[in-house]
């Protein structure tokens, strides 16, 4: 079995769809968004769109079905161990994405914060106490 999430980047969110009208043995391949899985939930409960973005947004409707199947879920076990720790020195700590990408002796930029803060040189300050 492959998960969806194992190859995932950063700009991407796993998403399960469950229910007696969800498709099964079905995997859809389309590009979605948040506010399509907003859009939905609203469709769903009957719900007007809370804005312009979700009310254009493209909703899941590929993976749903109009003739329910009331078959119960069955959850299969893990083949993994949920407790192992990805330590430093393991396989997996080896192959991290970043040296994978850019070579292993690569060194990883410092981190960045985002933060809206506009600085202002001394020269404006001062021009403004005027």
């Amino acid at each position: 079995m492959t998960w969806p999430w194992a190859s995932l980047s950063a700009h991407r969110s796993p998403a399960l769809v469950i229910g007696p009208h969800v498709k099964r043995r079905h995997v859809d391949h389309t590009m979605y968004s948040t506010t399509g899985m907003l859009r939905t939930m609203e469709l769903i409960l009957g719900l007007p769109p809370m804005s312009q973005y979700d009310a254009a947004a493209t909703p899941l409707w590929r993976c749903f079905t109009a003739q329910p199947d009331l078959t119960p879920y069955q959850a299969l076990a893990s083949n993994l161990d949920l407790d192992e720790l990805n330590t430093e020195n393991t396989p997996s700590a080896q192959k991290s994405i970043w040296k994978g990408v850019k070579g292993e002796q690569s060194v990883m930029p410092a981190p960045r914060r985002g933060a809206f803060v506009r600085l202002v040189a001394e020269e404006e300050e001062e021009g403004e106490e005027d």
